[in-house]
């Protein structure tokens, strides 16, 4: 592909064919907004209808603004081949705000997407690949459903410790948090973090700090010194936090940082790892599979299925 015919796909052209909004244009715009940035294929494989419908439906909703493509995304292509990226666009946020409740969508969309960085749209993806294959692997496997997903800045809270110096609290800030209802009938609550291989590892460390203490402070024994600052989290009870990288070789290093997590810094098994590369669209059932690596309390390796 050309860099010429490249451009044009960020070209807009309003009006080129009749356009009537319908109701599943309003779901594919809720979608874009709760993943913040999704590939055509996410889109594809999340929203009901035949492939080509939701394709020409998306190049209607970008020229006539609802949605947009944030043109970092193609920073690096360089000529070759990619998919492209679509985010919420100005007309489509007015429009979810004043007709379809979402009030708290606030700021110049239009702004928001040409500064997002090309990492900041990276790591979006990583997260809406995940919940795109989760749910293609839900279904086709029938093991269960999704009861839910939330990804958005209102999934902050602080764990606490109350110690002889005083309080002290970290953030407790998932990249998404979800739960899946499984054949047996169990619900069971996940956090994700996706890691674009671009986090330093003090930081990925008080990231689990932060999740363990959370755990510990619904633990009675352990309640008096931990706490929870808003309680935002308070169902999600037990609760595993999943670790993606893009990588093995990174998804190595932050598994053998999580082993001195749990009391006493012994081992816990709160904390699940797998790489990016060990699932996909087009066989998504590998999620699903006894492929998450986990530490055992007695300080070996396991490997556990997410449902």
């Amino acid at each position: 592909m050309n860099v010429a015919k490249r451009r044009k796909q960020f070209k807009r052209a309003p009006g080129a064919q009749p356009f009537a909004l319908q109701d599943r244009d309003v779901e594919v715009l809720k979608l874009v907004y709760d993943l913040r940035f999704a590939y055509t294929q996410h889109i594809v494989n999340l929203v009901p209808g035949s492939n080509e419908w939701i394709k020409r439906r998306l190049r209607k909703l970008f020229d006539e603004g609802y949605l947009d493509r944030p043109q970092k995304q193609g920073a690096r292509a360089k000529g070759k081949n990619f998919s492209l990226v679509y985010a919420l666009g100005a007309r489509g946020a007015e429009l979810l705000k004043k007709e379809h409740g979402l009030d708290h969508i606030r700021g110049d969309w239009t702004k928001k997407n040409r500064e997002a960085s090309y990492l900041t749209i990276q790591h979006q993806l990583l997260i809406a690949e995940f919940r795109a294959a989760l749910v293609m692997a839900l279904k086709q496997n029938r093991a269960g459903e999704l009861v839910f997903w939330r990804q958005s800045h209102e999934l902050l809270d602080h764990a606490l410790w109350h110690g002889r110096n005083g309080r002290q609290q970290i953030p407790v800030y998932p990249d998404a948090w979800f739960a899946v209802k499984t054949k047996a009938g169990k619900t069971r609550h996940f956090f994700l973090e996706a890691d674009n291989s671009t986090m330093r590892h003090e930081r990925y460390h008080k990231k689990m700090t932060g999740y363990f203490w959370y755990w510990m402070a619904g633990q009675s024994a352990y309640g008096r010194q931990y706490g929870r600052k808003k309680g935002l989290f308070n169902e999600a009870d037990p609760f595993r936090v999943l670790t993606i990288a893009k990588t093995a070789v990174r998804t190595a290093n932050l598994f053998d940082l999580a082993k001195e997590m749990g009391p006493k810094k012994k081992p816990t098994s709160m904390f699940w790892f797998l790489p990016a590369t060990a699932y996909d669209l087009a066989e998504p059932g590998r999620i699903l599979d006894e492929v998450w690596k986990v530490w055992t309390k007695d300080g070996k390796t396991r490997k556990m299925a997410l449902v």
